[in-house]
């Protein structure tokens, strides 16, 4: 089997699964994947190999199946429907309105929202029936000189109002009427660009925020929700605008707060942070007197819920594991800057049934102190690169480590990556990241603390010890 029918295998799997725990009956037309009846068949059968099947579908891919699954498609009776997956929110436009309620199996709450009223304080005028066109991620409901629209993006589903004028001439203030009916009760939030909208446990499940109003010239306008008997408002100041003008709020989930089921003062909990599909990792670099630990949450149903405290076996007081934590499918990987007197180090841990376990200790082949090697971690599937910031009298380095055939161990590095015109105080390797074949290390102290990033590209083969592809500056 080819690597690329290996992918089409997995990016198979990956959907059907998808198409099923959402229980949307077009999610796999767009990608061409399979039928629905083949679809609902297997969904029991793959839903267990989800994780597998994520792992092995590269990112490139997974944002073609966010896309496919965020596309507002009819589904018939006037409706058109969609999926905000990042989001777990199902989405259903009925041709006036808009009706929101949990992705997946899991029952929940719904709730509706649709505009009923423009014009300006208390004189507003009903809005004339919508004309609803949709095409991808976007749908409009046309009124006339109102524009209502929806971008289902990534970060929640974004709502708009395009108004081509004023209601009346001359008008000081505008305002929009929002009827909101289900089981969601509404709370403004505190200087009124947002709202919290609760379950009936009181659980903050939904929010309708970040509220901004910018006119043709993009002059930001003054604006805030109020909130009456069921009805949402939003009210603009307009005066001095350039019509016409766009009102843009946000429909997104609210997660939730993540805290350490054992927190105590100084443990530093939130130092550092990561996160692939439904699992989140935080660093806690001050726990147990500076050893450090990481936190592992998992998300089922819209609620996060702590699974693992991931610590190294071997830890000691000033270690600070977790300054650094780095996430890919079911491996962690996090730095502990301080060990052995701020040599440093990073380590690997792997989820398999559930269970997190320590799996290898990296290390640099030339470390010493103080390098703090682990200042800075990043993961893309078999790959990490680690940031040494210290390292050479502040110059700095960046070391990367590829998953052997039989799995993570303790090791030194499969290569070490420098700056061409490395000197000393550049601090190379005080960030690093990694995507596919590519690393980017970031030199905060280069030229004078102005700082630069340097590119590099895996090379045909293998890594090995390198200096940039490329230099970025500002």
């Amino acid at each position: 089997m080819t690597r690329l029918d290996n992918y089409m295998n997995k990016l198979t799997e990956f959907a059907v699964h998808h198409a099923a725990a959402w229980q949307w009956p077009a999610l796999g037309l767009a990608l061409g994947l399979m039928t629905m009846p083949v679809m609902a068949a297997m969904s029991a059968a793959h839903s267990s190999r989800l994780a597998e099947a994520t792992a092995a579908v590269p990112p490139e891919l997974k944002t073609v199946i966010s896309q496919s699954l965020r596309s507002i498609e009819p589904v018939g009776a006037g409706h058109h429907g969609a999926l905000n997956p990042e989001n777990r929110l199902a989405l259903d436009f009925d041709g006036q309105g808009l009706a929101v309620a949990p992705g997946g199996k899991v029952p929940g709450w719904h709730w509706r929202l649709q505009l009923t009223g423009y014009g300006t304080p208390g004189h507003l005028q009903p809005v004339a029936p919508a004309e609803a066109v949709a095409a991808k991620q976007r749908l409009e409901y046309r009124r006339g000189a109102v524009t209502e629209w929806y971008e289902n993006r990534p970060e929640g589903l974004e709502q708009g109002f395009t108004l081509a004028r004023p209601p009346v001439a001359g008008a000081a203030s505008i305002e929009l009427r929002l009827s909101a009916s289900g089981d969601l009760k509404a709370e403004i939030e505190k200087g009124g660009h947002g709202a919290k909208l609760r379950d009936k446990q009181g659980q903050a499940v939904l929010a309708y925020r970040d509220l901004s109003v910018a006119d043709a010239k993009g002059k930001p306008l003054p604006a805030h929700l109020t909130l009456a008997g069921g009805q949402l408002s939003i009210a603009v100041d307009v005066r001095g605008a350039a019509w016409p003008i766009v009102v843009d709020p946000l429909i997104a989930t609210e997660q939730a707060k993540l805290t350490a089921s054992d927190a105590a003062a100084n443990d530093r909990f939130g130092q550092s942070v990561g996160i692939a599909g439904d699992t989140a990792v935080v660093g806690a670099s001050g726990v147990n007197s500076g050893a450090g630990a990481a936190y592992v949450y998992e998300r089922s149903g819209g609620v996060w819920t702590q699974q693992a405290k991931l610590t190294a076996s071997d830890a000691a007081t000033g270690d600070f594991l977790g300054a650094s934590v780095g996430i890919a499918g079911d491996t962690v990987v996090a730095g502990a800057l301080g060990v052995n007197s701020g040599v440093g180090a990073a380590y690997v841990y792997e989820r398999s049934g559930g269970v997190w376990t320590q799996q290898a200790k990296l290390t640099a082949s030339d470390g010493a102190a103080p390098d703090y090697f682990g200042a800075s971690v990043g993961i893309a599937g078999d790959t990490v690169v680690a940031g040494a910031q210290g390292a050479n009298g502040n110059e700095g380095a960046a070391y990367v480590y590829v998953k052997p055939v039989g799995g993570w161990a303790d090791a030194t590095q499969t290569a070490k990556l420098s700056a061409s015109d490395a000197v000393a105080g550049d601090r190379f390797g005080a960030s690093v990241g990694i995507a596919g074949a590519t690393v980017v290390a970031g030199a905060q102290g280069a030229n004078g603390n102005e700082g630069a990033a340097y590119v590099y590209v895996k090379p045909s083969g293998s890594w090995a010890d390198a200096t940039e592809t490329a230099k970025l500056s500002a």
